[in-house]
């Protein structure tokens, strides 16, 4: 007996295997454009930088309280992606395990890079052995209060970031400093003790089209900054010398933060003194985010009361929780330093 022949089906498309686009940044590699998923390799439109969509929209359809046309900005939104989150990368020796999430909320339209959580995160730092070194691994995850803060920029205060120099200090996966940088600024800093906090925030940038720079040309470079703005308890003082990282940083227009008031008031007067060198030049201004019920008992107080004994003006901007497309957004406190 002879068994009948049966042709062979054309290998669907999406089990072709092709070359993953290629993002380098700081000489460590990422596949970009592959989605794993059941064991089949699907490959996702991609767009150069040069095609992507303008990350703002304005529109002037609100009106002022006089009746005037107001001018309104929010990040312009495309399609919301339907192949997201997925796994970049499961982890090496010099690299964690990345995921591509989300982040069209932000503006982000191509994603946020970050690891699959904080806990798998210090998994990969014992894995290796690079829990010697006391790493913190809380940059891991987009805090609620940077989430509100940046939600607020998006719309309240284009006019404050746009055509600025702008620092994000403790940015972690420097979500604040990546809404800055879409909404116009001239240069945006992103300053963190870890630097593969600030390589993953870079990696987002990337993927997003946001041009990522070794050195500030004012011309909407993106640049990170190793520096630890607990460094020094008198910096502002005369005779004190500030940072040694914040003369990379110059002379910026806006400084802003989110869940950094979590330590004793020695820490808390040195993150006011790192506030009042880098914006007493150019009078500008901080926006640090909080949680309304604290990260440690008396830091927010420590924190005002330092500013002012430098001569700022502190004001406490409450913000309610809120649900906005993802988890709830617990209450959180705006402090808004002007120097």
């Amino acid at each position: 007996s002879t068994k009948s022949f049966v042709p062979r089906a054309p290998q669907p498309r999406a089990m072709r295997r092709r070359p993953a686009q290629l993002v380098s940044i700081a000489g460590v590699t990422l596949a970009r454009g592959l989605c794993f998923e059941g064991g089949l390799v699907r490959r996702r439109p991609w767009r150069p930088p040069s095609q992507t969509v303008p990350r703002r929209a304005v529109s002037d359809v609100a009106k002022n309280d006089d009746d005037t046309p107001a001018r309104v900005t929010k990040p312009a939104r495309t399609k919301k992606r339907t192949d997201l989150p997925f796994r970049l990368h499961d982890g090496s020796r010099h690299l964690p395990p990345l995921m591509q999430v989300d982040g069209s909320r932000f503006g982000l339209d191509e994603g946020i890079v970050q690891p699959p959580s904080i806990e798998a995160l210090w998994d990969w730092y014992e894995l290796y052995g690079h829990a010697a070194t006391d790493p913190d691994p809380s940059w891991g995850e987009v805090w609620s209060s940077a989430t509100q803060l940046a939600l607020h920029l998006i719309e309240e205060e284009h006019d404050a970031i746009a055509g600025r120099r702008v620092v994000e200090l403790g940015c972690g996966l420097g979500i604040v400093g990546l809404v800055a940088a879409t909404l116009g600024a001239r240069t945006t800093f992103l300053v963190d003790k870890e630097p593969l906090a600030l390589h993953v925030a870079c990696s987002t940038a990337a993927v997003n089209g946001l041009r990522v720079a070794a050195a500030p040309d004012d011309a909407g470079a993106l640049v990170a900054v190793v520096g630890d703005f607990f460094e020094s308890s008198s910096a502002a003082s005369t005779d004190a010398e500030p940072p040694h990282w914040t003369r990379r940083v110059g002379r910026p227009d806006v400084v802003v933060a989110a869940d950094v008031l979590y330590a004793d008031s020695r820490a808390m007067d040195a993150l006011a003194a790192t506030c009042a060198v880098l914006l007493r030049p150019s009078h500008g201004r901080a926006f640090v985010a909080d949680p309304a019920k604290g990260r440690a008992y008396g830091a927010r107080a420590a924190f005002v009361r330092a500013c002012e004994d430098r001569g700022a003006v502190v004001t406490e901007t409450p913000f309610p929780a809120r649900v906005y497309e993802g988890p709830m957004l617990e209450p959180t406190v705006l402090l808004t330093v002007q120097f």
